[in-house]
């Protein structure tokens, strides 16, 4: 849990956070060998302090963020109430499924 307390302090300091996952052994077959963790919340988690911009690259264990997860996000990153830019590597990526929208856009008026 050392990495997860370590991004949520790191996500108060800086605005931007990028994570390269490098080749994982196939037992330990996490995202930053954290096994058992909702990436999900933490995440949003991260988005609510002072960080406005990740970048998530793990091409190895794509299972960390699930379509289930990701349908989470984007439920609820939109309610932070500020503008964030993330990409990730996700199941929906290994299913070829593109997916590319401006959350909250649709909450805009225009007068």
């Amino acid at each position: 849990m050392f990495s997860v307390m370590f991004l949520l302090n790191l996500s108060s300091l800086l605005r931007t956070i990028s994570i390269y996952q490098h080749i994982v052994d196939h037992r330990h077959q996490h995202l930053l060998e954290v096994p058992n963790v909702d990436w999900s919340t933490i995440i949003l988690q991260m988005f609510s302090r002072k960080m406005d911009t990740l970048y998530i690259q793990n091409r190895w264990h794509l299972e960390y963020l699930p379509t289930r997860a990701t349908n989470f996000l984007i439920a609820h990153l939109p309610q932070l109430g500020k503008k964030i830019w993330f990409e990730a590597d996700c199941e929906r990526v290994a299913n070829n499924i593109e997916y590319t929208r401006i959350l909250g856009e649709e909450d805009r008026k225009v007068d």
